[in-house]
């Protein structure tokens, strides 16, 4: 099974190019993207909404325990579309290894973080491969902290993640 993370701003029509050339079989959102998606989910196999079908305190009591599925380094992790500056977006397939590994230690060096006790705070959509550079694998590779910001509220607004009004 492979991940295709999205923005929530995407149109009907740009999540329908996605579930088609990607193959895409089922869907987890929020609850701010079912209008885009009312017309698409007969495509679906199925569709869970955060947090409405969610226990979330069922969650958190779980053992935090899993085991492992495993995994060969050429098979398929992350599904990410190019923002279609010319053209359809293109479907870019990262494999287990390239996309943890390849050029996440540079990515580590541009943001500053790779020493002990480094927190990273990243403001980018999770719909975008930025967001997983930046939040998740060149932290990871460096053992870095990184912080996340729900943006439920809708648009950014630099008042709410500065402290200000």
């Amino acid at each position: 099974m492979s991940v295709s993370p999205s923005a929530t701003s995407l149109r009907p029509s740009d999540i329908d190019y996605r579930i088609t050339k990607g193959n895409i079989s089922g869907a987890i959102i929020e609850d701010s993207v079912q209008g885009a998606l009312a017309g698409l989910r007969h495509k679906l196999r199925y569709v869970v909404s955060v947090p409405d079908d969610i226990d979330v305190d069922r969650l958190r009591k779980m053992p935090h325990s899993f085991t492992p599925v495993a995994t060969r380094p050429s098979d398929v992790s992350l599904i990410y579309f190019t923002s279609g500056t010319t053209g359809h977006p293109k479907m870019v397939a990262h494999s287990q290894v390239s996309y943890a590994l390849g050029g996440h230690y540079s990515t580590a060096m541009w943001l500053g973080i790779g020493r002990g006790g480094d927190v990273h705070w990243n403001i980018s959509s999770p719909g975008w491969a930025k967001h997983a550079w930046s939040s998740i694998y060149a932290p990871w590779n460096v053992a870095a902290t990184t912080v996340s910001f729900s943006y439920t509220g809708g648009r950014f607004r630099a008042a709410d993640h500065l402290g200000g009004s």
